[in-house]
């Protein structure tokens, strides 16, 4: 059966088309890898003095290269972690506690020394069994978690609610403070990769944007959105589905 437009809309059909959609982004990143490990060997060969001393006129726009071809090698890792993850979310969704998974996946975060937020404790209303894939759902509440922890004032506490609605089970993370001059929100909903930094990649908070995680609630069939508040603060929400036979 095909729809307005001659476009195909069975199940099955749409299925392959996602597959092959994901087979590309997997090709595409694979084959997005190599030059930038290229540029960047030669550039650590350039600022170390294998062809010669470079002048101070020289040395910083080689310096520049260098942060900025370790930045892009880094997003094509995210991307090729990603898609790797995009050709195994279709397994059979299964029943889980939201709560449960949630605590799990945003615990660890930081090392001695980094100054980060805190995930307060996780208030539970109602039946928080959701109905989704396992490995989608682990790697949307990380990647929530340190997009979170992100953005939040250091020190903070980060508000944490669940509740099981007719609509679904919501995840709400809410923050009293924002860091200053953060993304707009909308923005953040759009964006695959964020700007990272050695400090934040060493406190565990260098993977990929909150579009990954708006892209995995869809396909889990759920939704994420983002609010911003006066008073600089703000929430995330993730709805996913319940079981069948929740009540």
């Amino acid at each position: 059966m095909a729809s307005e437009g001659g476009l195909p809309k069975d199940a099955a059909t749409l299925r392959e088309i996602l597959n092959l959609q994901e087979d590309l982004l997997f090709s595409l990143s694979h084959d997005l890898k190599t030059p930038p490990v290229v540029v960047q060997g030669f550039a650590e060969l350039l600022l170390r003095g294998r062809y010669g001393a470079l002048t101070p006129e020289q040395e910083k726009p080689v310096q520049t290269i260098y942060r900025n071809i370790v930045t892009l090698s880094e997003m094509v890792d995210q991307l090729l972690d990603f898609s790797r993850l995009l050709k195994t979310v279709h397994a059979p969704p299964s029943a889980m506690p939201l709560c449960q998974a949630w605590r799990s996946e945003c615990a660890g975060f930081g090392k001695a020394g980094h100054v980060l937020a805190l995930f307060s404790p996780c208030t539970v209303e109602g039946d928080d069994t959701v109905c989704v894939a396992q490995g989608a759902l682990q790697y949307a509440l990380r990647n929530m978690a340190y997009n979170a922890l992100r953005l939040a004032c250091p020190g903070t506490h980060i508000g944490c609610t669940i509740r099981g609605l007719p609509d679904g089970v919501h995840l709400d993370l809410d923050f009293p403070a924002l860091v200053e001059d953060h993304p707009s929100f909308p923005r953040l909903l759009d964006a695959m990769f964020q700007p990272s930094s050695a400090a934040l990649a060493d406190a565990g908070l260098n993977g990929t944007g909150l579009a990954a995680t708006r892209y995995l609630a869809a396909l889990m069939g759920g939704s994420l959105s983002c609010e911003e508040f006066e008073g600089n603060r703000g929430r995330f929400s993730l709805r996913l589905p319940a079981p069948p036979d929740h009540p």
